[in-house]
């Protein structure tokens, strides 16, 4: 059974990757963007592009996870992220607060993923234990 467990991709590992990548693309490019005036000319679909890796992770993540330990918490908080990311992804809104909206929606995808990935540990060491 163990060997299953560890072949199978887990969604919180990549679902907090991909909400790590955003923070972190979101925390050093504008300071590329001051340092280095050629960033100007990178896309701004970049944001877009992982708005739709994020989403799909969050989702499978939340359901595999509510399956396994029906807390409703991490999808939630998974659920209000994706939003947040979106809104900021999509919305017609200044550079200053696209960013805080999207940090604010990484902090909390990576928080949903962690709380969802430490309840399906746990339901899988009771279910073990019994």
């Amino acid at each position: 059974m163990r060997s299953q467990t560890m072949r199978r991709l887990d969604l919180d590992i990549l679902g907090s990757t991909l909400s790590f990548l955003c923070l972190i693309h979101c925390l050093v490019l504008p300071w590329m963007a001051a340092l280095l005036p050629v960033t100007q000319l990178l896309d701004e679909s970049a944001h877009a592009w992982l708005f739709l890796a994020i989403a799909p992770a969050a989702a499978l993540a939340a359901w595999s996870g509510f399956r396994s330990h029906r807390q409703h918490l991490p999808a939630a908080l998974m659920g209000g992220s994706v939003c947040l990311v979106g809104i900021a992804a999509f919305a017609p809104i200044n550079a200053t607060l696209e960013v805080l909206i999207t940090l604010a929606g990484s902090v909390l995808l990576i928080a949903g993923h962690v709380h969802n990935g430490r309840l399906k540990l746990v339901h899988r060491i009771v279910m073990q234990a019994s």
